[in-house]
C-alpha cells in the first residue's frame, strides 16, 4: 500500500497494489525502496518468470507515482537470463532505488562464481523503462551459499551489499 503524509500525524492511502501474477506465498512487499515519484517491490518467492514456473526464483516491481498521488505499475524485473534462473534464487530479497537507477539482490543465485554465492543486478531507467545495466557478484565470485545481495543500501553515489552468510 502507498500512503502519503498529510500532515498533522495523518496518513491517507493513496494506492494498494497486488501483480496480477502474484500468489499468497510470493512475499510481495518483503523488500521495499522508494525515492521521490518512484518505488521498488521485491517479491523472492514469487514463481512466474515470463510463463516458466520456477519455485521461489523471485522478482521485482517497478511503480511510478501518477500526477494525482496514486502509484502505478511501471514493470517488472526478474532474471533476464533464462539460462541463469534457478529454483530458489530468491531474486528481490532486497531492493534499492535513487533516482534512475535501482539494485536488486538476488542472494540465492548464481552466476560464474560459486554455488548459491548470490548477486546483485543494476537497473537504469531510460525513458520510463527499466533496462539492465550491469550485474555486481562478491570479489572474487564470492563464496557458496553466501548470501551476496540479502541486504543492500544505495545513496546514489554508494552501494553497501550484505553477504551475511560468508565466513569472512
Amino acid at each position: 500500500c502507498f500512503f502519503e503524509d498529510t500532515g498533522a500525524f495523518e496518513w491517507t492511502i493513496k494506492t494498494a497494489h497486488t501483480p496480477s501474477d502474484s500468489a499468497a506465498s510470493d512475499n510481495f512487499g518483503r523488500a521495499l525502496a522508494i525515492d521521490g515519484d518512484h518505488a521498488v517491490v521485491g517479491a523472492p518467492f514469487h514463481d512466474k518468470v515470463e510463463g516458466m514456473m520456477l519455485t521461489d526464483t523471485g522478482g521485482a516491481y517497478f511503480y511510478k507515482r501518477n500526477p494525482d498521488g496514486t502509484w502505478s505499475p511501471n514493470g517488472k524485473a526478474s532474471e533476464p537470463f533464462t539460462f541463469l534462473r534457478q529454483i530458489g534464487d530468491h531474486f528481490g530479497a532486497a531492493v534499492a532505488i535513487k533516482g534512475d537507477l535501482a539494485i536488486i539482490g538476488c542472494p540465492d543465485g548464481s552466476q560464474s562464481g560459486p554455488a548459491d554465492a548470490g548477486w546483485v543486478r543494476v537497473y537504469q531507467r531510460t525513458n520510463g523503462v527499466w533496462n539492465v545495466l550491469m550485474t555486481l557478484t562478491a570479489p572474487g565470485g564470492g563464496q557458496a551459499a553466501g548470501g551476496f545481495g540479502r541486504s543492500l543500501a544505495y545513496d546514489g553515489e554508494f552501494l553497501v551489499v550484505g553477504a551475511p552468510d560468508t565466513d569472512h
